[in-house]
């Protein structure tokens, strides 16, 4: 199989596979808060793991809050972060970009009374330095993604999150698709909330984690024990969280190493599709900053019928994030001046430090074939 869709979850190490098989055979579980070597065992391999998860974004390892999934951490970060700061302003102010674990609570919370407005990046980066307010009654909370899954963006975060705290409005970043693939320093760009998720970074899934900056006035979503601070109750998944902590610290080490070669199979990615098809319209192309990531528009072509039928020759690529519906087009197409007509025949393609440059003559060379 042939996985182009690293975007959904990137395949682990080795290394974390035979790590992460291995605590699940061998660790006696017991609760780390407990005073016995066994507990005090427990307890190290989750600090070690908190450890390299805030090296992964430049944190401290006090801020991390384990979770099960980068989606649950959205939730705490924004549900919690409400109904902790009740006196603050009704309103949230997010983006065309978010992923739907970020959207729904948002409109959950309108239906309890809350506004939202969203915005382009660049128009809320830019109102740093204008009179323009996005949100005229003020707001509590911003919600930035980081790059969207859809087209391939990474957004000025720093600018957006100085935009926002000039009207004294807290920021979650939604990390999810980033960590692990590019240098991140949550410190330096001012956040108060982050999120990430393992099985983005070659960790197992069911891990996820919430960057929360000192001073930063939660509520759990889950209740009922003391972990992470009382803000996440529940017996800890030790085996994942540590093979997730491996993952992140392998992710952080071989960042540079990666990149390079990502940027070689990109380049030569886009180079052959350009040879073999005509008419391609790229979104995000060679020049674009991430560089797992590559979109196009196929012309007259219905993307997906071509991504089955390339599935069925054991090759995996997707039009665009799963968590979006198949029927509708992504607001993140639409703002990004694609057309309905045009998004049928979208497709992204997902780099990994897995794929060869066989794969990818390979890849290139089914879709032309299959869109004769």
């Amino acid at each position: 199989m042939l996985n182009f869709d690293s975007c959904v979850t990137l395949t682990p190490e080795r290394a974390v596979s035979k790590y992460y098989a291995g605590l699940i055979k061998n660790l006696v579980y017991q609760n780390p808060l407990s005073a016995t070597r066994i507990s005090d065992k427990i307890a190290g391999l989750l600090e070690t793991a908190r450890k390299d998860f805030a090296n992964l974004i430049g944190a401290r390892p006090a801020e991390i809050i384990f979770t099960s999934s980068g989606s649950e951490a959205n939730n705490l970060a924004i549900k919690g972060f409400l109904a902790a700061n009740p006196s603050r302003p009704k309103g949230v102010l997010t983006t065309f970009y978010e992923h739907s674990s970020v959207m729904a609570p948002i409109k959950s919370a309108a239906g309890n009374g809350y506004k939202f407005a969203r915005a382009s990046c660049a128009e809320i980066a830019e109102s740093a330095h204008e009179k323009t307010n996005l949100m005229p009654h003020g707001a509590a909370l911003a919600a930035f993604v980081m790059a969207s899954g859809e087209t391939g963006e990474a957004f000025p975060i720093k600018e957006m999150t100085a935009a926002a705290r000039a009207r004294e409005i807290a920021v979650h970043c939604d990390a999810c698709l980033t960590a692990g693939r590019i240098s991140i320093d949550a410190g330096s760009l001012g956040v108060d909330m982050m999120s990430v998720s393992a099985h983005k970074f070659g960790g197992p899934a069911g891990v996820g984690a919430l960057y929360v900056r000192p001073g930063t006035r939660l509520f759990p979503l889950i209740e009922g024990g003391v972990e992470e601070r009382g803000l996440r109750a529940g017996f800890y998944n030790v085996p994942a969280i540590a093979a997730a902590g491996l993952a992140a610290r392998m992710a952080l080490e071989s960042m540079d190493e990666r990149n390079a070669a990502l940027k070689k199979l990109k380049l030569i990615l886009c180079d052959e599709i350009n040879k073999r098809i005509k008419g391609v319209k790229w979104v995000a192309g060679p020049d674009s900053p991430l560089n797992f990531y590559a979109s196009f528009i196929l012309p007259a072509t219905n993307a997906e019928n071509l991504i089955s039928r390339l599935s069925n020759s054991n090759i995996l690529v997707s039009p665009y994030s799963w968590c979006v519906s198949a029927a509708k087009t992504p607001d993140s197409l639409i703002h990004k001046g694609i057309e309905e007509y045009e998004a049928a025949g979208y497709m992204r393609i997902c780099l990994s430090h897995h794929n060869t440059e066989k794969e990818i003559s390979s890849l290139a060379g089914k879709i032309a074939n299959f869109i004769r």
